[in-house]
């Protein structure tokens, strides 16, 4: 009997012990998305636009595999 109260009373403590880390998520602002002005006004001259300018030949189709192989 001591022993299971021993083991109730350190898992209630650590049950405890999370409750508070638990509720600090949810004091954000709920259904809004951040504001990511600031970031783009500071990381936006660091984006790179890439453009294709040439098409390659398309590759041989991938071969038919049988069930019988592992990568089926």
């Amino acid at each position: 009997m001591k022993r299971l109260s021993a083991l109730a009373s350190v898992l209630l403590c650590a049950g405890l012990a999370l409750v508070p880390a638990g509720s600090a998520w949810s004091q954000g602002r709920p259904g809004l998305l951040p504001d990511f002005t600031e970031l783009y006004e500071k990381m936006g001259p660091a984006v790179v636009s890439i453009d294709v300018t040439q098409r390659t030949r398309r590759g041989r189709p991938m071969p038919e595999l049988s069930e019988d192989d592992p990568f089926y």
